[in-house]
C-alpha cells in the first residue's frame, strides 16, 4: 500500500513551509556570460546563495568533466574552474571542486568547500550529490536530472539563515509483514523534481527530544470504504 496522506507535527518547533519571500526561483535568470568549449552534450544545474538568491554559481556535467563556476560571475572558462571526476570505488565517482569565492556577503567565508559525488551503476549514470560545510554546519543537497538547456536548469536554493521545512524525496510504499523505512529531511526545497538541499544531523536543529508525528492514511480494503488511519513518532537520527 502507498502513503496518501502524511500530516508532520513538530512537537516544540514551529518551521516555515516555505522559501523566504522575494526568492521564486523560476523567476531567477538562468543566463550564462561565457561558456567553455565542450566535448559532448552539457547538461545544466545551478546554485543559488542568501535569502533572495542572488549569488549563482553555474555546474555544467560535460561527460566526466564537471565546469563550475567557482567565483560566481558567470564565465565558466577562467582557470581552475574545470573539474575531472575521480572515481572513489567502483559505484561513485567525485567532483573536488574546493573553495567558493563568491561576491555577496549572504555567503559565509568558512567554508570547508564544496564536493560533487555521482554514483555511476552499469545502466546509467545517477544522480548528482553535493555537500558543503559552512559555520561548521553540513548540507547535503541533490540534482535528480540535470537540464539540457541552461533556462530550464534546476535549482538548489542554499539560504544558510533562513527557514527550513520537512522534504520527503521518495514516497514509500508499505507492504504487509515489512518494515518500510519513511525518510524525512530539514532543509530547503529547490526548483526541479526532487531537487533541494538539507542539514545532516537535524537533532542539531529541533533537539534529541523532539519527534515528528506521521498521520499516515491506508485505503480500505472494500470500495468506498473508510480509509484506516494510524499514527506513527519518526525518531531522529544523527
Amino acid at each position: 500500500m502507498t502513503i496518501t496522506r502524511a500530516a508532520l507535527l513538530l512537537a516544540t518547533l514551529i518551521l516555515s513551509a516555505f522559501p523566504v519571500a522575494g526568492s521564486d526561483l523560476a523567476k531567477i535568470d538562468r543566463h550564462i556570460k561565457k561558456e567553455p568549449a565542450y566535448q559532448g552534450k552539457p547538461k545544466y544545474g545551478l546554485l543559488v546563495f542568501g535569502p533572495e538568491a542572488k549569488t549563482c554559481v553555474w555546474l555544467i556535467l560535460d561527460g566526466d568533466v564537471l565546469y563550475a563556476d567557482k567565483n560566481g560571475n558567470g564565465d565558466l572558462t577562467e582557470k581552475g574552474e574545470r573539474i575531472k571526476q575521480v572515481p572513489l570505488n567502483d559505484q561513485t565517482n567525485h567532483f573536488p571542486i574546493g573553495e567558493l569565492s563568491l561576491p555577496d556577503d549572504s555567503f559565509p567565508k568558512n567554508s570547508s568547500g564544496l564536493a560533487i559525488y555521482r554514483d555511476t551503476p552499469q545502466s546509467a549514470p545517477g544522480p548528482l550529490r553535493l555537500t558543503i560545510t559552512i559555520n561548521q554546519k553540513t548540507w547535503l543537497g541533490t540534482f535528480h536530472e540535470l537540464a539540457e538547456r541552461p533556462q530550464d536548469a534546476p535549482i538548489i536554493h542554499f539560504n544558510f539563515n533562513g527557514p527550513l521545512t520537512f522534504l520527503c524525496l521518495d514516497a514509500p510504499t508499505f507492504v504487509p509483514g515489512k518494515t518500510t523505512k519513511l525518510v524525512i529531511h530539514i532543509g530547503t526545497p529547490g526548483l526541479g523534481q526532487k531537487t533541494c538541499v538539507w542539514r545532516s544531523h537535524a537533532s542539531s536543529i529541533v533537539g534529541l527530544q523532539v519527534g515528528l508525528l506521521a498521520e499516515i492514511e491506508y485505503p480500505s480494503k472494500v470500495p468506498g470504504g473508510k480509509p484506516l488511519l494510524a499514527k506513527q513518532v519518526l525518531q531522529l537520527e544523527n
